[in-house]
């Protein structure tokens, strides 16, 4: 039985920045070109990324924008060195790059909002006009508090005017 060499494959990320010279007609052909640079080192391509505009944190060659994306291929670890060498000295214009080994194709993340929007309670017209009470119509019998006070300090000024009479007639 003859001996066959059996490589194993290893999942790897690459993430490639290109220069902001780069037209927005060519990126496709830039990443046709990548690609073809990793399948030609025995690389099977599993995911691409498009390559979007972005604003780098720092600049990259004294550039503050450019073009972003990640791919995901599996190669041989052996196979590795070569790849980094030919993207290092393409012609397809790249910033930087870096190819790290990958667990798992990651899903781009959902952003989740933090934000709560209260629920608008319905306007109901008929619960409106039970709670509004119509106003209170009292006889001329029925007197409040107020009015009672009121009364009594009458009362008072009154017997109180009488009483000064009294004092002053005596003098």
């Amino acid at each position: 039985m003859p001996d066959i060499a059996v490589k194993n494959k290893v999942l790897y990320e690459a993430f490639i920045y290109l220069g902001p010279e780069v037209a927005s007609t060519d990126i496709s052909a830039k990443e046709e070109k990548i690609q073809k640079l990793l399948e030609k080192h025995g690389g099977e391509i599993k995911k691409t990324g498009k390559f979007t505009k972005v604003e780098f944190s720092y600049p990259i060659n004294k550039n503050n924008t450019g073009y972003a994306a990640g791919f995901y291929f599996e190669a041989d670890p052996e196979s590795l060195d070569e790849i980094t060498a030919d993207l290092k000295i393409s012609e397809v214009s790249i910033l930087r790059f870096m190819i790290s080994r990958a667990s798992e194709i990651r899903q781009p993340k959902k952003h989740k909002t933090n934000i709560e929007v209260p629920e608008i309670p319905e306007f109901d017209k008929e619960k409106k006009k039970e709670e509004i009470k119509s106003p209170v119509l009292r006889s001329k019998s029925q007197k409040t508090d107020a009015e009672e006070e009121d009364s009594k300090q009458k009362t008072t000024l009154e017997d109180i005017d009488k009483r000064l009479d009294e004092i002053m007639g005596s003098f």
